[in-house]
């Protein structure tokens, strides 16, 4: 075998495979700024509570997702039989968050690491054109000790059920990792602000659709022109979406597929009112439960 190529997604592969790059892919599909990401268990542990909360979703059968994220560990597991692996990882929260978990798996498999490589841009992979992805693939550079050592930490942070840790990392070197630090720091945007109640999403949300965007579709396209760098896919934004009509008091009414501001919602966005939410679903950053 020769080389693994490690990348957020599906449509990353489809270009990487467009631009002819040669090799094995796998697609490290999970959204692990939503939902429980506890500390203290294995990789297919973790796995088996990530597929129980994108099940909870709506978004497949459960024994489906479970065999999904199986088959994905185990071929992480055959890494080991490459030449070489090489990680297509971008700047944005989703894709911080994925090398903070790998890595961490890298740094217990130091036979893996020695042959790993990264590919980090501050553009979105499937952002560039064909052309482009033969540079990009010839910048990569070997995974260094120092990523590896910053990533188990962070990661470690992430999942802790307070957030003390994954906040100071925002004040420690994580140069290793060009991206991590404002990953971090938009993260905890999507804490509900003291003022407001709500998250940067939620609030960016009230603004679009105060602005006369009133279908959900517009409502993401928009909110991607917005985000400095964008993070949620559209089925997760739906979700954020969907709760801001569902939690009480709701902000959003959803009449005929048209969005429009509840009552609350204009005076939460005025700034003349609080949002004091009552949580229908949990809603988690890594290990710490928000709606708790």
């Amino acid at each position: 075998m020769t080389t693994l190529h490690i990348t957020n997604g599906d449509c990353a592969i489809s270009l990487l495979r467009e631009a002819g790059i040669q090799g094995d892919f796998l697609p490290w599909r999970d959204i692990l700024h939503m939902g429980p990401v506890p500390a203290n268990y294995s990789l297919s542990a973790l796995s088996d509570i990530r597929a129980a909360f994108i099940s909870s979703l709506g978004w497949g059968e459960l024994e489906q997702i479970k065999a999904d994220f199986v088959e994905r560990d185990y071929k992480l597991n055959q890494a080991r039989e490459y030449a070489q692996i090489v990680f297509w990882f971008e700047h944005d929260l989703y894709d911080q968050l994925q090398i903070l978990q790998l890595f961490d798996w890298l740094a217990d498999n130091p036979k893996v690491a020695s042959k790993s490589f990264l590919i980090n841009p501050n553009k979105h992979i499937t952002h560039h054109c064909v052309s482009e992805i033969t540079s990009l693939y010839d910048s990569r550079k070997p995974v260094e000790t120092m990523q590896l050592q910053l990533a188990q930490k962070a990661w470690q942070a992430y999942r802790l059920p307070n957030l003390d840790s994954w906040q100071q990392m925002t004040n420690q070197d994580t140069s290793a990792l060009p991206h991590l630090r404002e990953a971090i720091i938009r993260s905890l945007h999507e804490l509900p602000a003291s003022t407001s109640g709500c998250t940067q999403t939620e609030t960016l949300i009230l603004t679009l659709v105060a602005s006369g965007i009133n279908e959900k579709t517009l409502l993401f396209q928009q909110y991607c022109k917005c985000e400095k760098a964008p993070f949620h896919g559209d089925s997760g934004f739906y979700w954020y979406l969907q709760q801001m009509s569902n939690d009480q008091p709701a902000l959003i009414d959803n009449l005929d597929d048209k969005l429009s501001l509840t009552e609350m919602g204009k005076l939460v966005l005025l700034g003349k009112q609080k949002w004091q939410r009552r949580y229908q679903a949990q809603h988690w950053l890594g290990g710490y439960c928000i709606s708790k």
